[in-house]
């Protein structure tokens, strides 16, 4: 696999070329914005009917309805952030105890391309049974790529080393390992291995997203969690920025 191929293939997902697949998945995402637009535009006409009808002047009509809708959409778009993360959060800890309750058992899951993207990427990830792997197998899926997800460590590394050109693209999950030094040392013996495959890490302990290259010998680019779609995405973006560069 050449670094300009998945270059491309990460270029067409943040270039946005999807099909209709891609976009009724992401309509079914909650639209704050247009909930903000229309909410706002609602309140700036009702606003500036009540004044007119009070006998306020054209223009001071205008600007005071003017800002009572910024002052609506905003506020909705800060009520809907706030819901959504909300939302997600929730969903992670609930998943947590979900997962405490889960078994001592391997689990391997696959998540198929829920879209035709002109370059899908085949992910493999690493992380426990969790909302978390959840979330990113949903989103990379709905974007159009093949994700697949295993709780074992070893097994999702020695895949890839068995055919390292059918694979793009490695999520490993630090917090999931029975413990860091061991995570680091398979790292470090994966990227050895299979050099020209780009390395994602998801940490909770990292305090920011780290796009720097300190941990060059076991990854590319550090997340912290919880990740959702938009850091994701960026995660990948610095990733095919990097591969660019190393050219």
């Amino acid at each position: 696999m050449k670094f300009s191929n998945l270059s491309r293939k990460l270029e067409q997902t943040k270039a946005g070329k999807l099909t209709r697949d891609t976009l009724d998945w992401q309509t079914s995402q909650p639209n704050v914005a247009l909930a903000g637009v229309v909410g706002s535009v609602a309140v700036g006409l009702v606003t500036l009917t009540t004044l007119l009808v009070a006998g306020r002047l054209i223009l001071a009509s205008l600007l005071i309805a003017w800002g009572a809708q910024i002052m609506s959409f905003l506020g909705i778009h800060a009520i809907g952030f706030i819901s959504v993360q909300r939302r997600d959060m929730a969903c992670l800890e609930a998943d947590d105890t979900c997962d405490e309750s889960h078994g001592p058992g391997d689990v391997w899951r696959s998540y198929d391309q829920r879209a035709a993207a002109s370059f899908p990427l085949r992910v493999a990830a690493f992380g426990r049974y969790a909302a978390q792997s959840r979330i990113i197998g949903t989103d990379l899926a709905g974007l159009g790529h093949e994700v697949h997800h295993s709780t074992d460590s070893n097994a999702i590394l020695k895949s890839i080393c068995d055919q390292p050109e059918t694979w793009d693209l490695l999520i490993f999950d630090l917090d999931a390992g029975s413990c860091i030094e061991a995570s680091v040392d398979d790292l470090m013996d994966f990227r050895q291995a299979c050099s020209h495959i780009p390395i994602i890490l998801l940490s909770s302990t990292a305090k920011k997203d780290d796009f720097s290259c300190h941990r060059k010998s076991i990854g590319d680019v550090t997340l912290y969690k919880p990740v959702f779609r938009n850091r994701l995405l960026e995660g990948l973006d610095n990733v095919g920025l990097q591969v660019c560069l190393s050219r």
